[in-house]
């Protein structure tokens, strides 16, 4: 009884307890209500009061914009006057300026035309006196022309017999060097063949009177003249007459000195034999040019392919220089610079080059064709011994 006694009374705490609760909750509700109701009145008497003061402001606004307004129209009207009176006056000046330039202009005219007719009769006195000048001149030109063609006619005469002359002379010195070319080819073969005779043939082998088999296209013996070189690298290139290759120990064998071959060699390369042909647009090639006729090279230089050239006798690299362009040449395990190797080899070249031609009977341009192709020269001299 007492544990039931006392579930009631907890019973009814708890009750009482949720009923003043619920009161609670409901007096908040109130109290909220209210709240929003103030604020919703604040808000819109807040709201009113802005309305208020946004009207009296755009009241404001208009009064000042309509008393802005008049002063800018009082402005405007009075600038309107001002600029009336000056128009008024500027019309005044532009009409004293017009009458005084109508009367400016007739004085003008009247000058002019004082003037015109001083001019004309200047003038015509002028075409007079041109016209006297001009009958003289006439007359002047006419007599120097008239001395003038006789004149011509005498350096006609002069100069269809200073050509008679001329050809004349060239076909005698044609002559002369051909009869002195045949007396120089039979001295140097029969040398050739008193050398083979002596030194390679026995004394069963029969000498004939028959050149070498192929005859040379390439006149060695032609009369020309060499002109001097100034040398643009003298200060840092050392020449030397002693040639080391093998192939000038051969020069006995040939039937030929040292001598006879320089001269061989100035006769071939006094003029350029064979003409470089630069590519279009390769740099390399346009500064192979350049050198070649700056430092006047006489010997072959030919493209074979790519940077592979063939310089005189032997096939070598060009490389540009990225630093300075300048022209670098393959030459064993590094680089030279071109202008300086090919300017101290062309005594070398010139040689080399005549030699191959001697061995082999051949013109400059087989020769050049073997090289390119890298082929090797036989000496058909020898040969013909054995």
């Amino acid at each position: 009884m007492a544990e039931e006694e006392a579930k009631r009374e907890a019973e009814k705490i708890r009750l009482k307890q949720e009923a003043e609760l619920k009161e609670e909750q409901i007096r908040l509700q109130k109290l909220a209500m209210e709240a929003a109701r103030d604020a919703a009145r604040i808000k819109k008497e807040q709201e009113e009061a802005e309305e208020q003061e946004r009207l009296r402001q755009i009241k404001l606004a208009k009064d000042e914009a309509e008393r802005r307004k008049r002063e800018q129209d009082e402005e405007d009207e009075r600038e309107r006057l001002r600029l009336l009176r000056l128009a008024e006056h500027e019309e005044a000046e532009r009409l004293r300026k017009i009458k005084a330039a109508q009367q400016e202009s007739e004085r003008l005219k009247l000058e002019r035309v004082a003037v015109e007719e001083e001019n004309q009769l200047r003038q015509q006195r002028r075409l007079e006196q041109e016209e006297i000048e001009r009958e003289r001149l006439k007359k002047q030109a006419e007599e120097e022309a008239q001395q003038l063609l006789q004149r011509l006619k005498v350096i006609e005469e002069e100069e269809a017999e200073r050509l008679r002359k001329k050809r004349l002379a060239e076909y005698e010195f044609q002559i002369q060097t051909e009869k002195i070319r045949k007396l120089m080819d039979q001295e140097i073969a029969q040398k050739m063949r008193s050398k083979l005779k002596l030194g390679h043939m026995g004394p069963n082998i029969e000498m004939v009177d028959e050149p070498m088999k192929k005859t040379p296209s390439v006149d060695f013996m032609a009369v020309k003249s060499r002109a001097p070189r100034m040398p643009l690298f003298e200060d840092t290139i050392n020449f030397t007459n002693q040639f080391e290759q093998p192939v000038f120990n051969e020069l006995g064998q040939l039937g030929i000195s040292e001598s006879e071959l320089d001269k061989q060699c100035d006769d071939l390369f006094s003029d350029t034999p064979m003409r470089f042909k630069p590519r279009k647009g390769n740099k390399i090639d346009e500064k192979i040019k350049f050198y070649i006729l700056e430092l006047m090279i006489k010997f072959p230089i030919v493209l074979i392919k790519d940077d592979l050239y063939l310089i005189g006798s032997e096939r070598l690299n060009i490389k540009q220089n990225t630093n300075n362009d300048s022209l670098m040449v393959r030459v064993g395990g590094g680089y030279v610079k071109f202008e300086e190797y090919v300017f101290k080899q062309d005594r070398y070249y010139q040689r080399m080059l005549v030699v191959y031609m001697i061995k082999s009977g051949e013109s400059l341009e087989w020769v050049v064709e073997q090289l390119i192709a890298n082929r090797k020269i036989s000496n058909q001299l020898v040969d013909l011994s054995h």
